[in-house]
């Protein structure tokens, strides 16, 4: 312990006590100074004891102060480190790359490929190879009847494609022939020809044909319309209890068969005649398929008999699917007479041996064609059998980012001639197929549901795919937003039955797409004066989902040119892969329709905004309804339509011209608000202009609702007198099934002169008009 100084006034050892201070103070300056809290650094002086409260105090407070530097100093480095993390990240955040909610949607569910690069891969793949004619060999290798063989297709799309596969499969009620035969018998009781009736082993026959037999005296009716009718009747010739032959041609063969019933027929013969095959005939030099490509004699065209204009899809469950357990009701969309279809060569020697005035109709068949009636009987037997069997709609789902929302690609497959079907668009679908596979191959996965389905029972009315529409009609009704219709490739005419909705993309595309080195589809299309037709223009898979549910639709394919394309065939044998070599050997047109509608779906689905223009489909509309107003007798104008109000017709009228002109100006607005959008979806924002990316996005949600639902708003329950089944106010197939029927109540209830229906139809026109107000605004 070290003794305290010693005080010098009490001792008299004062040099001794100065040299002990000397060497107390020499020994502290040699030893090196401690860092610990309070002790004292080279560069400061040592304190002083304290010999006041004042010096303790300032001494306590620069021992503090010192210390506290001294700790300020030790952590420096930490607090650069800290600050300059702060600083780095408030830069990145600044400077973060800009990204736009198209990009931030796709990265967020790991799809990284853009609408540019899906367009090319697909294109490229397509371009690279082209196996259309396998396809179409693989559908010839097996009997494709409706409901039977579909395991081969569906195992194909598993192990060949990338897709999530399965059936739909529905019970239905339907027919099948037993025994058929037709018999020319004279006046003397003996059989003097008998038609074959077939071309194989199959038996011909209608879909939906009467069961029963009928022997009777017989008439040529020509194409069985009704000025053919008229013009018998000026000859003063009865056809009621008379069996008639019809020719294919002009109409739908179950229009024909329900005229015929309507006007006392007893029996319904149909066959098809050369001289409606343009420059292919015998006539003109060519031999006959499969030596050229004149119509085979012996090939038999078979199409169903049942109503499909009035309700296609099982006529036993109308309006509902036809499952297992489905309530049935005995169908009226179904013929009561029989019917049957032949080749000309089976029914030339009938025709031959009818007698009477000619009516100036002429034919192929080298002999003056006369009406009748005849001095012979036919004996017509037409056994089926009825009975509910299944059919297998094959699906292929390529899942979406967005769940709500789904486009559906369709073919037919099946062919009541149990071989042949090359013609159909199936092929073409198999090759779309193909392209899509490609691009899942890659992680493609589309911003909405793609589904390509694979009909069955189309040929004998389209049961497939109104029994699939009519089961998920609910569903459909909210998540479908268009459906591709592949139609048949019997030509080399494009074929395009359109929803003015789309028409303005259809041509976009088409100008994308070379139908060889030297020309876009679009040119070809143009080169050929083809048209954009509407869609309804006929009964197809698509009418379900347009007739009936309101989902925009197109129609998509190759039609017969007759002036220089082979004679095309339908459910027949002759429908083979070597016939459709002498319509197009390598292949082209189902390679260009996959290319045509891969690019048309990859533009509705891969964009977040659907491209459609209101304006063009509010301005056809407003086109035919001027059409018709025309046509409406000036008695009518002056005369009540509302009974409440007294408003007469002819205000009601103003009104809504009026109506349509304001539509017109919104419908512009929308586009270009559509178009607005767009664009800002592909705008790159700052991370600090998330809320703008947010409210963008609900933008757009509510514009594609509202896209989604602007058909719907045309849907009504009735809409067309004795057609329960229709309900789009707008579009619907003639009552023939040939031509599109725009605004058909208006047009039907001035066929018929009826005023208090076409009031009916005004009325529910007006009340749909004034939904789409709202959903435009």
């Amino acid at each position: 312990m070290t003794e305290p100084f010693p005080n010098p006034a009490q001792s008299g050892q004062t040099g001794l006590q100065e040299d002990y201070v000397s060497n107390l103070l020499a020994s502290n300056r040699s030893r090196k100074p401690s860092l610990a809290y309070g002790s004292i650094s080279d560069n400061e002086p040592p304190l002083r004891r304290s010999r006041s409260l004042t010096e303790s105090i300032t001494n306590s407070m620069i021992t503090a102060t010192n210390a506290t530097w001294r700790q300020i100093q030790r952590r420096r480095f930490l607090s650069v480190c800290v600050f300059g993390c702060f600083i780095m990240v408030v830069f990145n955040l600044i400077f973060l790359p800009r990204t736009s909610l198209d990009r931030d949607l796709r990265r967020l569910h790991g799809e990284y490929l853009t609408f540019d690069d899906c367009s090319r891969l697909f294109l490229t793949q397509l371009n690279f190879k082209n196996n259309a004619k396998s396809y179409m060999e693989l559908l010839e290798e097996d009997v494709h009847l409706p409901g039977e063989n579909h395991e081969s297709i569906q195992t194909y799309f598993k192990t060949h494609f990338n897709f999530k596969t399965y059936t739909d499969k529905y019970e239905t009620w339907v027919n099948k022939p037993v025994k058929t035969g037709l018999k020319l018998v004279n006046s003397a009781g003996h059989v003097t020809y008998e038609a074959r009736l077939k071309e194989s082993e199959l038996l011909s026959f209608h879909p939906y044909s009467a069961n029963g037999t009928v022997s009777a005296n017989f008439v040529f009716l020509n194409y069985g319309l009704e000025q053919d009718y008229q013009a018998i009747e000026e000859q003063n010739v009865r056809v009621d209890g008379l069996i008639g032959i019809v020719r294919r041609g002009g109409a739908s063969v179950d229009y024909k068969i329900e005229l015929a019933q309507t006007h006392g027929v007893a029996a319904v013969l149909v066959y098809s005649d050369p001289q409606d095959d343009g420059e292919y005939t015998k006539q003109h030099g060519y031999e006959p398929f499969p030596k050229g490509p004149a119509r085979n004699p012996g090939n038999v065209d078979k199409e169903s008999a049942s109503f499909v204009a009035r309700q296609p899809g099982d006529p036993s469950t109308p309006g509902w699917s036809s499952t297992l357990f489905a309530h049935r009701v005995d169908p009226d969309t179904i013929p009561k007479i029989p019917s049957l279809p032949l080749s000309y060569d089976d029914i030339e020697p009938i025709l031959r041996s009818l007698e009477g005035p000619s009516l100036g109709w002429t034919g192929g068949l080298d002999f003056s064609y006369s009406c009748g009636p005849s001095t012979d009987t036919l004996e017509l037997e037409n056994q089926v059998e009825y009975k509910i069997r299944p059919i297998y709609n094959i699906v292929n789902e390529i899942p979406g980012v967005i769940k709500d929302e789904e486009l559906i690609i369709g073919a037919s497959r099946d062919s009541i001639g149990g071989l042949g079907g090359a013609s159909n668009g199936h092929a073409a679908m198999m090759e779309l197929a193909r392209g899509f596979d490609e691009l899942v191959k890659f992680g493609w996965k589309p911003l909405r549901t793609i589904k390509l389905v694979s009909w069955d029972g189309s040929s004998y009315g389209l049961l497939g795919s109104t029994e699939y529409a009519e089961f998920y009609s609910n569903k459909l009704s909210k998540n479908n937003l268009v459906y591709v219709n592949l139609d048949r490739i019997n030509g080399s005419k494009l074929r395009l039955q359109s929803h003015p909705l789309f028409n303005n993309l259809l041509l976009q595309v088409m100008k994308q797409v070379m139908v060889d080195t030297d020309h876009t589809l679009f040119e070809y299309f143009t080169e050929k004066n083809s048209t954009l037709g509407l869609i309804s223009s006929e009964m197809g898979d698509y009418s379900v989902f347009q007739t009936f549910l309101g989902i925009p639709s197109l129609n998509i394919g190759f039609e017969n040119d007759p002036a220089r394309d082979p004679v095309p065939y339908y459910n027949s044998l002759s429908d083979s892969v070597k016939w459709y070599n002498t319509l197009d050997p390598d292949c082209t047109y189902p390679s260009v329709v996959a290319q045509f509608v891969g690019l048309l779906v990859l533009n509705l689905s891969e964009k977040e905004i659907l491209h459609v223009k209101t304006y063009d489909y509010i301005a056809e509309i407003y086109r035919h309804y001027t059409d018709l107003i025309q046509r409406v007798p000036e008695y009518w104008l002056e005369r009540i339509f509302d009974d409440d109000t007294n408003e007469r017709l002819n205000t009601r009228l103003a009104e809504t011209d009026t109506q349509f002109k304001t539509l017109l100006k919104k419908g512009q607005r929308f586009d270009a608000s559509l178009k607005t959008l767009q664009r800002q979806i592909r705008l790159a924002f700052p991370w600090f202009r998330l809320l703008t990316k947010i409210k963008i996005a609900v933008k757009s949600k509510v514009a594609n609702l509202k896209v989604r639902s602007l058909d719907r708003v045309f849907v009504a329950e009735q809409v067309v007198k004795d057609r329960k089944w229709i309900r789009h106010s707008v579009f619907a197939p003639s009552r023939d099934g040939r031509a599109a029927s725009v605004l058909p109540g208006l047009h039907e209830a001035l066929d018929t002169a009826s005023y208090d229906e076409f009031v009916a139809s005004l009325a529910s026109i007006n009340d749909s008009l004034a939904k789409l107000h709202s959903k435009l605004s």
